[in-house]
């Protein structure tokens, strides 16, 4: 059987969000090794489409199709001090090497060095121990470097929409094992430029193509079938008879239409993540929830349009957002959410403190161990500096490992991550909270804000006597 299937992806607009689908259909690599590779190999093993080779002893993971609009593959392995090491090799002839390298800066997650035959080489290393943590570090670097390489490399308007390269790797990736004679027949790439080209025409056929078994996918399909396989006509092997293997092999398109609901979720996430006017912090299995219902959401429109998906004011595209956005902000709720305030009752007066530069401070207990936070409306959780973490855990009072990991904007538009642990118990004046979960920021933080402060039925500052006063049912 021929697998004819293509790979695409395009964007959607940015009113609110970024939607960026990479639907690849093609059969994903069941590797047997999965199970032998080192643990942060084996998270992107299960998550990508991969393929792995032991090099004397070192494993390595060669991803291809994940860096938008190349087929720049990949390549992850474990250095010398066990920490997750990727890179991507870029030749000179695909890249203004000088205009890239003096751009370095620009990128935060990437080390850039110039290669000894003049090309580049982008390192970058994830030091994150949890699944999700290192799964959520490795899709921002991807993002960041997609992001950083489309304003290099540059890419053609019919690239926006369908990427040749994705297509092209898909297939091949399927061929692996294929004898030299089968695959000298096909000719993928002239194959992906043929449904690019129809793409451009008929954008609409973006939605088609989500499920390999449809009308409109089948016919784009026949209709670049010489491409694909040019001496097939010759040898009497037609469209029908390839598609009719394919059509009967249900365990076939059950994979490959499966691949493309991960692909489309992996580009939706990582577009969740590039999207700058997104100030609600999402963990990443929240963001998969949202990009799961969009994904369902759009394969069950029939007959939807390009046009009607891009207009912010369309009915189509507000009925998604009402159905897959509003169930991520009811999602985004504070971490404590829920919480109830033991041991107090009634109104009850915390003595606050103002600082030289005007801003209120109040003290926190966790454990045993109490400090002076600022109280900030703006900040949404009780956050705390690793130092204070560091304590904490010494006295058991905070969970040893995270139990999430969030992206916060700070005041200055910063973003960082923050790791989520569970304090044993805080205190917020005579009210006990137990198993209370608390943002841990690497550098700074010391802000009790709204997610405290919610959990309580009022609350207000009563300035001249220095005094939060709070109100508990």
């Amino acid at each position: 059987m021929i697998n004819m299937c293509p790979s695409l992806s395009y964007l959607a607009p940015r009113p609110l969000f970024i939607l960026t689908c990479s639907i690849l259909f093609g059969w994903a690599s069941a590797w047997s090794q999965g199970s032998s590779l080192p643990s942060p190999l084996r998270v992107l093993h299960d998550s990508f489409d991969v393929s792995a080779e032991n090099l004397d002893g070192i494993w390595w993971l060669e991803m291809p199709g994940l860096i938008d609009m190349t087929d720049l593959p990949i390549y992850a392995s474990m250095d010398e001090e066990n920490d997750l090491f990727i890179g991507v090799l870029i030749g000179q002839n695909d890249i203004d090497v000088q205009a890239t390298y003096a751009q370095r800066e620009s990128i935060n997650r990437w080390s850039v060095v110039v290669t000894e035959d003049g090309g580049l080489m982008f390192k970058s290393w994830i030091f994150k121990t949890s699944e999700e943590d290192i799964l959520l570090e490795f899709i921002l670097s991807v993002a960041e470097l997609s992001d950083f390489l489309q304003n290099a490399i540059g890419s053609s308007s019919e690239e926006f929409l369908f990427d040749v390269a994705g297509c092209v790797n898909g297939i091949e990736r399927s061929l692996d094992g294929s004898s030299m004679e089968y695959r000298s027949m096909l000719n993928p790439q002239s194959y992906c430029a043929c449904l690019a080209e129809l793409v451009v025409d008929d954008p609409d056929l973006l939605f088609a193509m989500m499920d390999i078994t449809s009308p409109k996918s089948i016919e784009a399909m026949r209709a670049c079938w010489s491409d694909f396989c040019p001496r097939c006509a010759s040898i009497g092997i037609s469209f029908e008879q390839a598609m009719l293997g394919l059509q009967g092999n249900s365990d076939a398109v059950g994979e490959i239409n499966s691949t493309g609901r991960i692909n489309f979720i992996n580009g939706c996430v990582k577009a969740f993540l590039l999207e700058e006017r997104i100030d609600a912090e999402f963990t990443l299995s929240q963001m998969e929830t949202s990009c799961e219902c969009l994904y369902d959401r759009v394969l069950r429109q029939d007959g939807m349009t390009m046009a009607e998906y891009l207009d912010p004011n369309g009915v189509i595209y507000n009925e998604m957002l009402d159905e897959c956005m509003s169930d991520l902000y009811a999602l985004q709720v504070y971490l404590n959410e829920g919480a109830r305030p033991r041991g107090c009752t009634g109104t009850m007066r915390l003595p606050v403190l103002r600082d030289m530069s005007g801003t209120w401070k109040v003290k926190v207990n966790l454990g045993v161990s109490e400090k002076y936070l600022i109280l900030d409306t703006g900040a949404s959780e009780l956050i705390i500096n690793q130092d204070w973490a560091d304590e904490l855990k010494a006295q058991g009072i905070l969970s040893n490992a995270p139990i999430d990991n969030i992206l916060y904007t700070m005041a200055d538009d910063r973003e960082v991550f923050a790791d989520i642990y569970v304090a044993s118990r805080m205190s917020f004046g005579a009210c006990d909270f137990y198993d209370f979960k608390v943002a841990v920021l690497p550098e700074g933080g010391m802000l009790c804000g709204m997610g405290v402060l919610s959990l309580f039925s009022s609350w207000h500052i009563d300035e001249g006597n220095r005094e939060l006063v709070l109100m508990v049912d």
